[in-house]
């Protein structure tokens, strides 16, 4: 494998598992969110499809809680309101492991610069 891919390989990983953590922190940012019509929960899904850089596959479909409250400020005329479906485990367990990898590209990373640097000073006979 050549050196710069390598780097490459590594910048691609940290950008694909930042965009991944940015997923699940929105999603758990829209968690507890209400709506007062389930358009406006389709309509704020779809824009966290939009937003995300990473596969389809993590976005899939918009799951949507119904729930009767009255008294609540964002309720509908029927005392309906509206949330995002998240399950708040599978997205923590998908931060930590997002972050653990982007740690661990991030020491590829930086052990290639190194190998670089020792093989050019090795190279350049200093």
């Amino acid at each position: 494998m050549e050196i710069e891919t390598i780097g490459s390989v590594a910048k691609s990983g940290m950008a694909y598992e930042r965009a991944s953590m940015e997923l699940a922190s929105r999603k758990l940012a829209l968690a507890n969110v209400a709506f007062s019509s389930i358009a406006d929960a389709q309509a704020a899904f779809t824009q966290l499809q939009a937003s995300s850089n990473t596969s389809n596959r993590e976005v899939a479909n918009a799951d949507i809680r119904v729930k009767h409250d009255p008294s609540h400020p964002a309720a509908n005329s029927d005392g309906y309101v509206y949330f995002l479906s998240v399950d708040h485990v599978s997205e923590m367990a998908r931060l930590t492991t997002a972050l653990r990898a982007y740690e661990a590209n991030v020491r590829a990373y930086n052990t290639s610069s190194e190998m670089n640097a020792a093989a050019l000073q090795i190279g350049g006979g200093n």
